[in-house]
């Protein structure tokens, strides 16, 4: 009774079957996008993945050199950060104050400085990370140092290695002890 015509379907159904068909194109077509997409972000990935690594391996090196430079040094280097925190000793501070690079690193200067004289030193630190001026930065001075030991010691000549020709602008804010300065003890022996 009831024969029903393929033209009939179509004709009936055609704006449903137009749908699913475009339907399917343009999720083929956003699929197609994705893929494209998906590589060009795995070649950009691959790119800053290379580039990483190289500089890495640029910065690995530079700070090999840098810290070959410094333990060839007969000065001892002490680099501190914006809290007087230690953040750098060098193979030298190790053999003139007693202490390892794992026992003074992140603690405060203090543990170097006699006790009559950390007060003097606390305020005029703080007189630096405040103004970045200081009443001893950039002149040679004699201080007393504190051995590990407890044994109080005089060291010479004590000086920053400010770069003056820079502007303060220009300095890298943990570039160097005093957040400024390379504070650079000498320890000259006595002559006998």
């Amino acid at each position: 009774k009831y024969q029903i015509r393929l033209q009939d379907i179509i004709e009936q159904y055609s704006w449903y079957i137009f749908g699913a068909a475009l339907f399917l194109v343009l999720l083929l077509s956003r699929q197609i996008y994705m893929y494209r997409l998906n590589n060009q972000l795995s070649t950009y990935n691959a790119m800053l993945d290379q580039e990483v690594k190289r500089t890495t391996r640029e910065l690995l090196d530079a700070n090999n050199q840098i810290i070959s430079i410094t333990d060839s040094a007969l000065d001892a280097i002490v680099m501190l950060d914006e809290n007087a925190k230690v953040v750098f000793w060098s193979k030298m501070a190790e053999k003139m104050f007693g202490y390892t690079k794992e026992e003074i690193i992140n603690h405060e200067l203090l543990q170097i400085i006699p006790k009559p004289l950390r007060e003097l030193h606390a305020s005029g630190y703080k007189e630096f990370t405040k103004h970045g001026k200081g009443k001893v930065i950039g002149q040679i001075i004699e201080i007393q140092a504190l051995h590990k030991s407890g044994e109080i010691f005089p060291v010479p000549k004590a000086r920053d290695r400010h770069e003056k020709s820079l502007p303060r602008s220009k300095i890298p804010k943990k570039s160097c002890a005093y957040q400024k300065c390379l504070l650079n003890y000498a320890y000259e022996p006595v002559q006998t």
